[in-house]
């Protein structure tokens, strides 16, 4: 799965930037930044499974991308790619509506 995300106002490397001090602050419990990757961090472990959102190279002027992945030798169950990208969007809607003309995603799983 991608997202790829349409800035408004700010640059490209402006809203990475706002996305990962959100990501890092305690206003963002279920979300968390390790190495480079964002996990989805909620207390009941939900949703968890071994994936991860990566960001794509900021070498695109139009939009911001991240993509699933998956921890080698995981094997999340089939709902948790959807719901994992669809809460990355919720989370993005929420917290940076003002600074997002739109927002597509596309499925990449290979069917």
């Amino acid at each position: 799965m991608a997202v790829f995300i349409y800035p408004k106002g700010l640059t490209i490397a402006q809203l990475f930037l706002n996305i990962e001090e959100k990501t890092k602050s305690e206003s963002s419990p279920t979300w968390e930044v390790q190495e480079n990757r964002i996990i989805h961090t909620a207390s009941s472990g939900q949703w968890n499974e071994g994936g991860y959102l990566t960001r794509a190279e900021l070498n695109n002027i139009n939009y911001l991308a991240y993509y699933f992945k998956t921890l080698s030798g995981s094997q999340p169950r089939s709902g948790t790619y959807g719901v994992y990208n669809g809460r990355f969007v919720e989370f993005l809607m929420n917290q940076f509506a003002n600074h997002i003309e739109k927002i597509e995603v596309k499925d990449l799983r290979k069917k």
